[in-house]
């Protein structure tokens, strides 16, 4: 069985602090780092052959990060309506 990645790791991998995904562009904010990593580590021989690994990571992150704000999102309409 996979190991889930902790939000705490996703966070730290797509360069951002939990504090900033508690606002309404929280998800701009995410896709934003989410692109300028993922393209960055894209191949672009004979430069540079990117790295699939770093890609994948960043793209687990990214999921795991917009699951946590549709968690506390679900969680915060919810309690709206008690």
């Amino acid at each position: 069985a996979r190991r889930k990645m902790p939000v705490e790791e996703a966070h730290k991998i797509l360069g951002v602090d939990s504090a900033e995904l508690h606002n309404t562009e929280a998800r701009d904010i995410l896709a934003e780092h989410y692109k300028k990593l993922y393209e960055l580590n894209s191949p672009n021989p004979p430069d540079f052959y990117g790295s699939p690994y770093i890609q994948t990571r960043v793209e687990h992150a990214y999921k795991v990060a917009l699951q946590e704000i549709q968690k506390a999102k679900n969680a915060d309409t919810a309690k709206a309506g008690n």
